[in-house]
């Protein structure tokens, strides 16, 4: 579940930021061809890519963590929320799913009750009855008696579609919004490619079936007629206006000089998908308590509660040669004959963490769990002044350890 939204993430970072290359350096280019395959490769890799985890290991302490009522908690955070956030993420495809299947099926209804012709150019044809905006369901083109009869240039700008195949795209569309249907990003890709197929299918008319100009008088004329059809390649998709002036702008290959900025969108692909995977090779141990008895003015010895410290994991997986602190009790030895009780009838369990570094110094020395202010100063002076020991090693590298220091003042 975690895996799966993580995955949608990464995906959606990357879709968000090949799109916003794609409208500042390219979309406004008629390099037809070059946008459609820039688009649907963007498309590819995005969902691809982040499929594969690409792990960066990175050597970190583990430390316990304590909650305020002194209880540790788990190093591993659970994350609240995230059967929520699935939840409403796999409805969202569920129903995008059904929004798409709906707009085949009617697609495939229409397509199915007309009267399949061939055309000229070979290209299957379905004749329908009533008036609706001309569509390519798979390879074939669905149309108005009227338009076929009038042999203008929808019949061929819908021929080009197939020619081209901008059916197939399609597919790779309606998986990209089932699959980010929350991301707009997704949708103006969607939006995009689609326009790039009525440009390219244009291009292709006006230099053989039809001249520019009455091929424009016929845009405008179509622009707002017949029913329209849920997400076909449609004569009437796309803004009118852009699909004009891409016609007199003409076709263009393309300046390869543009096209760089959009591999800096696959390196982010990319870089969604490197993992940083923690490895807790310095790992950390529990000691055993240290207990300081201080009698303060005929007090009786009150031993404090330290069952918090059952909470606490003993010990990591550590393979390698425990710091030298951890023999035969030195570190409790030294700490009751160096530590200066404090003059107060507190008592109390200070838990102290420290890190035996791998030159053997003491650092990154902290109060975990603290008692009275006192008992809290004395341990942190006395620790301070701890001598340098040995430290841990792995293959007889020296490696960092962390220690965690019980000091119960009685």
């Amino acid at each position: 579940m975690v895996s799966f939204l993580s995955y949608e993430l990464r995906s959606a970072i990357a879709i968000a930021f090949v799109w916003c290359l794609f409208s500042l350096f390219l979309r406004r280019e008629p390099s037809h061809r070059i946008n459609r395959w820039i688009l649907l490769g963007a498309v590819l890799l995005s969902l691809s890519i982040p499929l594969f985890s690409f792990t960066i290991h990175r050597q970190v302490v583990l430390l316990p963590e304590l909650g305020s009522n002194g209880v540790a908690s788990d190093v591993t955070k659970s994350y609240q929320g995230t059967s929520v956030f699935f939840g409403l993420l796999s409805l969202g495809m569920m129903l995008m799913f059904g929004v798409r299947a709906f707009s085949w099926l009617t697609a495939a209804r229409i397509a199915g009750r007309g009267s399949k012709i061939r055309s000229a150019d070979g290209v299957s044809c379905v004749v329908v009855s009533g008036r609706i905006a001309p569509f390519v369901w798979m390879r074939t083109v669905v149309l108005s008696r009227e338009d076929y009869d009038l042999a203008n240039g929808v019949l061929a700008h819908e021929s080009a579609h197939i020619h081209l195949k901008h059916y197939l795209d399609l597919f790779l569309l309606d998986l990209l919004v089932i699959l980010q249907w929350f991301n707009p990003f997704a949708w103006l890709i969607r939006r995009d490619l689609r326009r790039v197929h009525e440009y390219e299918a244009d291009a292709m008319v006006v230099t053989g079936a039809c001249d520019k100009r009455s091929y424009c008088m016929l845009l405008l004329e179509r622009a707002a007629g017949g029913k329209r059809l849920f997400d076909m390649v449609q004569f009437n998709g796309g803004s009118v206006r852009s699909r004009i002036v891409m016609l007199e702008r003409g076709p263009s290959p393309g300046n390869p000089g543009k096209c760089l900025p959009m591999l800096l969108g696959v390196l982010l692909v990319f870089a969604c998908s490197i993992h940083i995977k923690k490895d807790y090779v310095a790992g950390y141990a529990v000691m055993d308590p240290v207990a300081i008895v201080n009698m303060v003015s005929g007090r009786p010895r009150v031993k404090p509660d330290m069952s918090f410290l059952d909470a606490l994991t003993p010990s990591v997986s550590f393979n390698g040669e425990m710091p030298e602190i951890l023999a035969d009790t030195r570190l409790q030895k030294w700490f009751a004959a160096s530590v200066s009780i404090p003059e107060t009838d507190a008592t109390g369990t200070v838990l102290a963490s420290f890190r035996v570094a791998k030159t053997g110094k003491m650092e990154d020395l902290a109060i975990l769990k603290g008692a009275a202010e006192p008992l809290n100063q004395a341990v942190l002076e006395t620790l301070s002044e701890m001598p340098e020991w040995a430290p841990a090693t792995v293959s007889g590298q020296p490696r960092d350890f962390v220690l965690i220091l019980p000091i119960s003042f009685q």
